[in-house]
């Protein structure tokens, strides 16, 4: 994976000079909105669709499916083609699914709960995250204790907390080195309890756990994806009677762990 990361930072180099223009206003928050609802912090720079201006975020994420379309477009070579094809599918993925994180933190999304196999969601979890964990050189290992339990839960926000949760963690462990990510779902009599995402390679940098479900904490490992997926996760559970928490251990490794 180290070839591809060459070829991730070529590709995302090549963005046309007008969306790299588009894309410089920083997502740092200068002010935060309060949710009443919910209680989470959540930045205008975060919010889905300005009037004025795409989000910026949203602008570079269509910048790096631009350049990597025209390298697959114009070179041949396996490897190339690979890396371009997970970039585009990552960021397009990734776009989607900032738009319904952020509705999920705003509080405007509209909940829709009913009973769906908690195998299904946790396989639509991993394959939509499954061209960033090649990417980022991380395994993601998916585990239930009943995978044919139908579980009575808003699916959509669901699998968006859940999405954000991994995404926070990819960008603690994301390097050269290969890394393990942790998913564990726990159901009980058809009702589901908790779901954690855990890491066991690096330690969380100093003040971060404080902070780690502030969507306005863009200064940090991952940067505004990781920001916005905490605190998608921290809604979702919210959304479903529960709280999502952050556990550390002694020298390193974290959990985030979402109870419902």
């Amino acid at each position: 994976m180290r070839a591809d990361a060459h070829y991730v930072d070529l590709i995302t180099s090549r963005r046309p000079e007008s969306s790299r223009e588009a894309a410089r206003p920083s997502s740092r928050a200068r002010g935060a909105d309060w949710d009443a609802d919910i209680g989470l912090e959540f930045p205008p720079e975060t919010r889905a669709a300005r009037s004025d201006a795409p989000p910026a975020h949203l602008v570079e994420d269509l910048a790096t499916i631009q350049g990597a379309a025209a390298l697959l477009a114009n070179d041949t070579s396996p490897l190339v083609r690979r890396v371009s094809l997970d970039l585009i599918t990552m960021h397009a993925a990734r776009a989607a699914w900032s738009l319904r994180a952020e509705a999920l933190v705003a509080g405007a999304h509209r909940a829709d709960r009913r009973g769906k196999r908690l195998g299904a969601i946790l396989s639509q979890v991993r394959e939509a995250l499954a061209p960033a964990c090649r990417l980022s050189n991380v395994g993601l290992h998916v585990h239930a204790s009943n995978w044919e339990a139908i579980v009575s839960v808003d699916a959509e926000a669901l699998e968006t907390g859940v999405i954000g949760a991994v995404q926070a963690t990819i960008g603690l462990v994301k390097s050269d080195e290969w890394a393990a990510i942790r998913l564990h779902a726990v159901e009980q009599n058809g009702e589901l309890k908790t779901i954690e995402i855990a890491q066991e390679e690096v330690p969380l940098a100093e003040g971060l756990g404080r902070r780690f479900f502030d969507a306005t904490n863009v200064d940090r490992p991952g940067g505004w994806a990781a920001s916005l997926g905490a605190a998608a996760a921290k809604a979702a559970a919210r959304l479903h009677g529960g709280d999502a928490t952050l556990q550390t251990a002694e020298r390193r490794g974290s959990t985030i762990r979402l109870t419902f």
